[in-house]
């Protein structure tokens, strides 16, 4: 990167220079992933030499229109265009996975729409149902999670079809996904399986989404998520007491620990891994 040598693994000397122009893209907080230990600073001030933001789509929606149509331009399949109320339900929605979920947005309205015309009861439901409930709900500014949690919810996403590729392809980081299960598990006091139903998975795809969330370090500790109080989650155990003189005492105090431990744990969720 500093002098624009290659040199080959095992050799002595530079066997080669280049003069090349090195673009580096990413949607990471670098500078907290240096404070963090987890880039090079050295690394960091190589790159950025010259530095471009680019907000994300939900922060320019006046680019959406001409994106739009730049999208129908290219299209194989030739269509006059969006209906300006099509045009405002794109304008609304949030676009968790930015320009690329706007792309495939359109080329999937063109093909599946009978007419030239895209109306908008020819997009997709997510677009529909959540532009309204996301926008309406708060005016501030809300971080991704919200907004996928929103949509696995209440507008028609599931997490294999729609999260699953905006994670693979980068558009949404580890700690989206992590903020994601907290939300979930929020509701579902802690339970992993009952994420599935929520999520728009089917029971079959447990060890699946387990597997999934280990691999990529997006597991989040359940126990946090866990209701009642602390008192209420002792297990069940025999305490000896010193009671008054008498032939009965000690089982008395035995069995007095005994019942007020089960009213304890009188509704409180179970103790252990949510499966």
């Amino acid at each position: 990167l500093e002098n624009g040598e290659i040199q080959a693994v095992g050799s002595d000397h530079a066997q080669t220079t280049v003069d090349v122009r090195i673009v580096a893209a990413t949607n990471r907080n670098l500078h907290e992933l240096v404070a963090a230990g987890r880039f090079r600073e050295d690394l960091l001030y190589r790159l950025r030499v010259i530095h471009l933001h680019v907000p994300a789509l939900r922060e320019r929606r006046e680019d959406i229109r001409p994106l739009v149509e730049y999208f129908v331009k290219r299209a194989t399949r030739r269509a006059t265009g969006f209906s300006e109320e099509a045009i405002r339900a794109l304008e609304r929605h949030r676009w968790p996975g930015n320009v690329r979920e706007l792309q495939n947005v359109v080329e999937q309205a063109m093909w599946l729409s009978p007419s030239t015309v895209i109306e908008v009861d020819h997009l997709p439901e997510p677009v529909r149902a959540v532009g309204d409930a996301i926008v309406m709900s708060r005016e501030r500014r809300r971080q991704v999670a919200d907004d996928l949690y929103q949509a696995l919810v209440k507008g028609g996403y599931t997490f294999w079809e729609h999260i699953y590729p905006l994670f693979l392809a980068r558009d949404i980081t580890r700690h989206d996904l992590r903020e994601l299960m907290r939300r979930g598990l929020t509701v579902t006091r802690g339970n992993y399986r009952a994420l599935l139903k929520l999520f728009g998975m089917s029971s079959r795809e447990y060890k699946r989404f387990l597997n999934f969330l280990a691999a990529h370090d997006c597991r989040v500790d359940f126990r946090e998520f866990r209701t009642g109080s602390p008192d209420s989650r002792r297990r069940s155990r025999t305490v000896l007491l010193p009671m008054p003189a008498g032939p009965n005492a000690s089982e008395s105090a035995t069995t007095s620990v005994r019942e007020e431990d089960a009213q304890g744990r009188a509704g409180s969720p179970p103790i252990g891994p949510a499966a």
